[in-house]
C-alpha cells in the first residue's frame, strides 16, 4: 500500500486513499481542486460538505437564490466524495459569492491540487 500525504495538514498516512474533488463556478469560471485525506480528516471534510452542500438525486433543482443567506445566487460549488471502497457521492449548493467563499473555506478548497480551470 502507497504512503500518501493528508493534504487537511502535512503528515503521511499509509492506508487507502481518499479523496474530495470540489469545484466552483461563477459566471464562465470553473475551477476544481483534489484533497487527498487521512481517514480522520476525511471524515471531518465529508461531515463539512454534508453540512453545507446537497446530496444530488433525482429530485434535485437549482437555486435562484443563496441557500445560506437568500442573496441573488451566482456561484455553485460542488463536491464530489470518493471514500475508500465506495461509490461517490456528489453534492452541490448555489450561493452568492460572499457565501461561496466561505463555503470553500470550509471545504479547504485552497490547500488542495488545483485540477483544472476555464
Amino acid at each position: 500500500m502507497a504512503i500518501y500525504p493528508c493534504d487537511f495538514v502535512p503528515h503521511r498516512y499509509p492506508q487507502a486513499q481518499q479523496s474530495i474533488y470540489t469545484t466552483y463556478v461563477i459566471g464562465g469560471i470553473q475551477q476544481t481542486s483534489q484533497l487527498r485525506l487521512c481517514p480522520q480528516h476525511f471524515s471531518q471534510m465529508r461531515t463539512h460538505v454534508q453540512e453545507r452542500l446537497a446530496l444530488v438525486d433525482e429530485a434535485s433543482t437549482s437555486d435562484e437564490s443563496c441557500t445560506r443567506c437568500d442573496h441573488k445566487a451566482d456561484t455553485v460549488v460542488s463536491a464530489k466524495v470518493f471514500a475508500a471502497k465506495s461509490d461517490a457521492e456528489q453534492y452541490v449548493g448555489d450561493f452568492c459569492a460572499t457565501c461561496a467563499e466561505e463555503v470553500l473555506r470550509y471545504l479547504k478548497f485552497a490547500q488542495g491540487r488545483a485540477l483544472r480551470a476555464s
